[in-house]
């Protein structure tokens, strides 16, 4: 009997580490089924920070955030204007971007069984071509386990999306909560670069970086501003350690995501 208490409190303690964000204003209940193959409905996940609410979080809401079925950013305090957010009271660095990315997954799952296709991340400076998105989600199901977003080739073998934008399929998405709590595949610790832990976690059940570039080979994903492509040491930088062949400035393409 105590043996038995002993698992159990052991349990809990163990499962305490992992905190559901505080909901400022929750997403909407949607009455849509998800879709199939071709007709997928996308939540965007924008991970914003409060000197960035009034600035970079509101110029994405009012722009490209838009053209996405549903949005909800995740912070580190509440967001005074109405927008559907959730937040972080105790993870208030990048350090702990690692954790904030896994409590925000395990509770998008829990609360939007059903109702999305794709779940789009994306820091609150980047700029997303939703529209060039979907057209290119469209050829995938999401019932399928599928990364996409601009590949490195180095950390992991099979290299790893970058953090500015990625997306996640919704068997993707189950794939990676049904492993959160095994910490022999998602440990849990302090880290900034949850791109590269997140990738390491589903790499560990077979799921690694899907191939998005285009028919000449070009990415549709990229993680710097446009003009940093002119920049001769990014480009050396890119060459070495992007996971495919980079193309320079030509790589910013009519698909580009």
């Amino acid at each position: 009997m105590m043996f038995g208490f002993f698992v159990l409190l052991t349990q809990l303690v163990f499962i305490s580490g992992y905190n559901d964000p505080v909901v400022g204003i929750p997403l909407p209940k949607r009455q849509w089924k998800r879709g199939t193959l071709g007709n997928g409905r996308v939540l965007c996940i924008v991970h914003t920070a409060k000197p960035s609410h009034e600035t970079r979080a509101k110029t994405v809401h009012d722009t490209w955030a838009k053209k996405c079925d549903d949005v909800l950013f995740f912070t580190d305090s509440p967001i005074d204007w109405s927008v559907p957010y959730v937040y972080f009271p105790t993870f208030t660095t990048r350090k702990h971007s690692w954790e904030k990315i896994r409590n925000v997954m395990r509770y998008i799952y829990k609360t939007t069984v059903g109702q999305y296709d794709w779940y789009l991340r994306a820091d609150d400076d980047a700029f997303v071509l939703v529209e060039n998105a979907r057209k290119f989600l469209r050829r995938f199901d999401p019932n399928h386990n599928y990364l996409f977003g601009f590949r490195w080739g180095f950390y992991e073998q099979k290299g790893f999306a970058d953090g500015s934008t990625y997306v996640l399929s919704w068997k993707a998405l189950e794939s990676f909560v049904n492993v959160i709590y095994d910490e022999a595949v998602c440990p849990e610790f302090h880290r900034a670069e949850e791109d590269q832990e997140l990738s390491r976690c589903l790499g560990k059940i077979g799921i690694t970086p899907t191939d998005s570039r285009d028919n000449d080979g070009r990415d549709r994903f990229h993680q710097f501003h446009p003009e940093e492509h002119l920049d001769e040491g990014r480009e050396l930088f890119m060459s070495r350690h992007g996971y495919y062949r980079y193309f320079g400035v030509s790589s910013l393409v009519f698909e580009t995501i």
